[in-house]
């Protein structure tokens, strides 16, 4: 995941793998440089950045229904910020 003022987006494999492996969550700051976050277990995530669809394999396409309703959660709170 990456949450920047401008743009926030997430990141998922393009391939699937039957090894999980933990969310990176990076922030970018004061114009300048990156932070790693350390996000709590199921909370709101941005939506999935535009590309992976088109390039995922049709394994990983079917992981992003694990993360359909965090992603609802980001979108629904950040209507009521703007």
């Amino acid at each position: 995941m990456f949450f920047a003022n401008f743009q926030s987006l997430t990141h998922l494999p393009h391939f699937y793998s039957v090894q999980f492996a933990p969310a990176i969550a990076m922030a970018f700051v004061g114009n300048n440089h990156f932070v790693a976050l350390t996000l709590e277990e199921m909370c709101p995530i941005p939506d999935v950045i535009s590309s992976w669809e088109i390039n995922a394999d049709e394994k990983a396409l079917k992981q992003k229904v694990h993360f359909e309703s965090r992603i609802k959660q980001f979108k629904d709170r950040e209507k009521r910020i703007i």
